[in-house]
This record gives structure tokens, C-alpha cells and sequence, in this order.
């Protein structure tokens, strides 16, 4: 139990902190690539990227020039190819450190774009959860500039619990010579704000009734 606290940022003393995973926010394993290629990178901080490990694999029709770079002052990812572009962001996490995701309270998958190209209209847009697929195209369309797409989890299961093994973004055919910019992918826990007013008005109950039997 303590190790899913642990995990969920649950702990009060850390200052009631919310539940929210970080999947990837991209402040390390810089790189850049302006080729087809697949790397996979090892050993990076568990606590900024899933299961500490990301794979990536970028490519472009007829091998054209592309550009993706994960720049880490900037703590972006970022993707453009001058023929249609297709990638894949991968993370995994070993079986002994998977966490239930709707025990620490989350509910969904939130996907944050520090910018988007205006006139995307085509290509496939989707975010994999172990094998379980789910398309963000429609949304990502919609985004000129800046913002955000959320996934509920319910997108991906109906169990009562969730502890994602994998967890992968992808795309295919990304239109040629537009930008999309990847800020950070996380979790969205549940509003944390009616649980403390719960537990106030229970340490109120419980201080009243103690103040009372004092008097008796």
C-alpha cells in the first residue's frame, strides 16, 4: 500500500499532492533525428518518463528529410517530415513496478500540444493502451496552436482496475511540412477538492463528538 501512495504522489506530506502519472514530459533523453530511424533509450528518471524507458521510431514516404527532436530545455517533442511523416512514441513498464492508475484516482489520459500546425485534416492520430487502440485524429484537427486532447481510460478498459503495461502514441501519414509539438502526456486524477472537504467535515464530526463526551 505504501508503495502505490508512494507511486500516486499520495502522501500528505508532500503537500496533498494529486495522483497525476507522468508519461513523458520530455525534460530528458534529448535527441534529434533527420532520417528514418528507431532508437530506444534506457535508464532515464521513472519518475519524468513511463517505466524509464522510451522507444521511438520515425519515418517518411520515398525516405524524405524529416525532423524530430525531443529537446529538453524547451521539454517538447516535435515532428515534421517534407513527405507524409509516420511515428511511434513507446513506453513500457516491467510487471513488479505497474501501477493501478484508477486506485491512485485518475481517470484519463491527458495529451498536451504546445503547437499544431493549422490545416491538418487527414492522416491517424491515436493513442495505445496494451494493444487497445484509440483515435485522436478528429481532435487533433481541431487544434491550431496550443492545447490539449484527453482520453478517458474508459477508452481502454471497463475493468475496475488499470495498470498499463504499455502505453504508445502514434501517427501515420502526418501531412507534409506541418508541425505538430508534443508538450507532455499524463494522467488526470479525479478532483481532489471534495475529498478534503469530506475529510474536514469528518474531523469536525469526530472533534465535536469527542468535545461532547469530554463534557459528559
Amino acid at each position: 500500500m505504501k508503495r502505490l501512495l508512494l507511486a500516486c504522489g499520495l502522501l500528505f506530506p508532500a503537500g496533498f499532492s494529486n495522483g497525476a502519472i507522468t508519461v513523458d514530459d520530455f525534460s530528458v533523453g534529448g535527441l534529434a533525428l533527420n532520417h528514418s530511424d528507431s532508437i530506444s533509450q534506457e535508464g532515464l528518471d521513472p519518475a519524468l518518463v513511463f517505466g524509464g524507458r522510451r522507444s521511438i521510431s520515425a519515418s517518411s514516404l520515398r525516405s524524405a528529410p524529416l525532423n524530430l527532436t525531443v529537446d529538453t530545455e524547451a521539454t517538447a517533442f516535435s515532428f515534421l517530415s517534407s513527405d507524409f511523416g509516420y511515428l511511434s512514441l513507446s513506453y513500457s513498464i516491467e510487471p513488479e513496478d505497474q501501477i493501478d492508475l484508477l486506485a491512485c484516482g485518475d481517470t484519463a489520459f491527458l495529451l498536451s500540444f504546445s503547437y499544431v500546425d493549422s490545416g491538418f485534416w487527414r492522416g491517424s492520430y491515436h493513442l495505445t493502451v496494451d494493444g487497445v487502440e484509440s483515435s485522436i485524429s478528429s481532435e487533433l484537427f481541431a487544434l491550431e496552436g496550443p492545447g490539449t486532447i484527453e482520453i478517458p481510460f474508459s477508452a481502454f478498459t471497463s475493468e475496475s482496475t488499470f495498470s498499463p503495461a504499455e502505453i504508445v502514441f502514434s501517427a501515420s501519414r502526418v501531412e507534409p511540412n506541418l508541425r505538430l509539438e508534443l508538450a507532455s502526456i499524463a494522467t488526470i486524477p479525479e478532483p481532489q477538492l471534495p475529498l478534503f472537504f469530506a475529510i474536514g467535515v469528518s474531523f469536525v464530526i469526530i472533534n465535536t463528538r469527542v468535545r461532547t463526551w469530554t463534557r459528559l
